[in-house]
């Protein structure tokens, strides 16, 4: 899963914040255009992310959960089934129809049929994904005959195997993140447990404490290092400095992106003749854009 960045930076802030025992509303993020909070105080600012070796792309099943959709009216002389504003597409399947009274005349229980999608109310059934057309409507589909509406309520669901439409592997770039996340402590005083580097050498020693990765683990963050906190002196006003500790936090995120690959457009069935024998021999449409990706 990837990472999700509004939940990240709140785990970074809660972490930061139990690991040095201050109060959240202490530990703030830098350069927000709001007052720096009374100290002791931690402030946190992400300064760099970079992938860690090289980005990699898998493929995998892109099965989908669908429904359930209650059919509001089925029309036997068209085969048409209305479900206002169902969101199918073209080849969506299988899926399975079920009723609580009679199912529809010429459908079966536990049988797979895919979408051929006429409009956003209003969809046939077909036997396979080559008989609905595939992704694409406006080629040839033949839709299943209903001989009768049926009773009681019809409803059409997923299967585990369900795809959308041409659509059953899913293509998902991968990459492992390197985030550095910088902090500086301020402290009035130089000395004592609220010290700016005893703060961060607190946050350093409980670093790897169960109770401290579970605030990470999440926000599907881990954390790779806790660096050596330094001393330094910075400029409070014209005449009065304070004391302060930095260092640098290091996490490990999970980037990913992906697409649906359209793995098979359409499936036709072409009759050839000749003086010797005739056969029906399959023709497969795919897309012009490569190989087709493997599924693991």
């Amino acid at each position: 899963m990837s990472v999700d960045w509004d939940a990240a930076h709140r785990a970074m802030r809660a972490w930061v914040a139990a690991a040095s025992g201050l109060p959240l509303p202490s530990v703030y993020w830098g350069e927000q255009d709001a007052p720096r909070p009374p100290e002791p105080a931690i402030e946190l600012k992400l300064f760099s992310a970079h992938t860690v070796g090289l980005a990699w792309l898998d493929t995998e099943p892109a099965f989908v959960q669908l429904g359930p959709f209650v059919v509001v009216t089925a029309t036997p002389a068209t085969a048409t089934l209305t479900i206002p504003g169902h969101q199918l597409t073209n080849g969506d399947g299988p899926l399975r129809v079920a009723s609580t009274g009679e199912l529809l005349g010429g459908l079966h229980p536990n049988t797979g049929y895919w979408v051929i999608r006429l409009d956003n109310d209003t969809i046939q059934l077909a036997d396979s994904f080559a008989s609905s057309g595939g992704a694409d409507v406006a080629r040839e589909h033949t839709a299943v005959a209903i001989s009768s509406a049926g009773s009681g309520t019809i409803t059409l669901s997923s299967t585990p195997q369900t795809v959308r439409g041409g659509s059953p592997v899913r293509l998902v770039s991968r990459s492992l993140e390197r985030v550095a996340l910088m902090l500086t402590a301020y402290a009035a005083e130089g000395v004592g447990e609220h010290a700016a580097l005893a703060l961060l050498n607190r946050l350093k020693a409980r670093q790897r404490l169960p109770s401290q990765q579970a605030i990470l683990r999440g926000a599907h963050l881990g954390l790779i290092e806790v660096a050596r906190a330094r001393t330094v002196h910075g400029v409070r006003n014209a005449v009065m400095f304070e004391p302060r500790a930095i260092t640098e936090v290091y996490f490990s995120a999970a980037f990913e992106e992906f697409e649906d690959g359209q793995a098979i457009e359409r499936v036709a069935l072409t009759k050839r003749l000749d003086a010797r024998r005739s056969s029906i021999s399959p023709a497969v449409t795919v897309p012009s854009a490569g190989p087709l990706p493997g599924v693991r």
